[in-house]
């Protein structure tokens, strides 16, 4: 494909099929092309799709190629091989930072706050020997979870996680200090943090654990879009939340276009 900078006859042409040298598809119309590549379909304005600096590879699938590439490195590197990751939602003040073992004392006091205890089906409090092993071998080296504080205005309170993958599906987890107090917060950290599991991490399917009993939890997963996708057992309920749903959802797309997610700096 020749190097095109917005080509009107192209952009003007309905029904058009180019393919990028990357093998995505694209079909124009008058003003919207359908772009088809590996995971996912977008719309998108024609004039803004083709690369100006190299016009085989479209701009979706350079930013497919970015987030693939940035998969496989985050998942590969232990977490002290690199920066922090920050997850903002518009102007608000509320943000995830990914944890570090340095966090460790921190997390230890979230993790053991009386008002998350009572949330868990083992409710005792956790010792910091326990504490220490958890660290070491979910987070500390080769990490099998991403875990998140929950930080507002400089305060920890509360943690998000993804943990158990399983093929393109993860367990989500969402703890936050008087949660039911603050049912605004909790929500805003649960928008980023399944963002960051669907877009980033390129997941299908989240799925969330609640204890039974726990009735505050299991309404505000409902509330969320969350649904059974199992029977219940003598511990937990298990519902689910899949891409489409959380892509193409009414509310979920209202509250992306006024309170956009994105990665910030490591300082937020």
């Amino acid at each position: 494909m020749p190097f095109m900078r917005a080509a009107p006859w192209y952009f003007s042409t309905p029904g058009i099929r180019l393919n990028c040298r990357t093998g995505c598809s694209i079909m124009s119309s008058p003003t919207y092309m359908t772009v088809s590549v590996p995971r996912f379909t977008v719309s998108t304005k024609a004039q803004c799709l083709l690369s100006a600096v190299d016009s085989s590879i479209c701009v979706s699938c350079r930013a497919s190629r970015r987030q693939q590439s940035f998969r496989e490195s985050a998942m590969r590197l232990p977490r002290v091989d690199r920066e922090p990751l920050c997850i903002g939602a518009g102007e608000r003040r509320l943000r995830l930072k990914e944890f570090r073992v340095p966090d460790s004392t921190e997390l230890f006091d979230l993790r053991n706050h009386p008002s998350i205890r009572r949330g868990m089906r083992d409710t005792a409090p956790i010792s910091w020997q326990d504490h220490q092993r958890y660290v070491a071998a979910n987070l500390a080296a080769q990490s099998r979870m991403w875990l998140f504080l929950v930080v507002s205005r400089d305060t920890r309170i509360g943690m998000t996680l993804l943990r158990d993958f399983l093929g393109d599906s993860a367990e989500i987890g969402v703890m936050l200090i008087d949660a039911e107090r603050h049912r605004r917060d909790a929500y805003f950290a649960s928008h980023m943090t399944a963002w960051f599991g669907f877009e980033v991490l390129g997941l299908a399917r989240l799925v969330s654990k609640v204890p039974r009993g726990n009735d505050a939890a299991f309404a505000f997963n409902r509330k969320c879009g969350f649904v059974a996708f199992r029977d219940e057992d003598a511990d937990y309920h298990y519902l689910a939340m899949d891409i489409e749903h959380y892509r193409h959802d009414p509310t979920h797309r209202a509250f992306r276009a006024r309170w956009p997610i994105r990665m910030l700096g490591v300082d937020g």
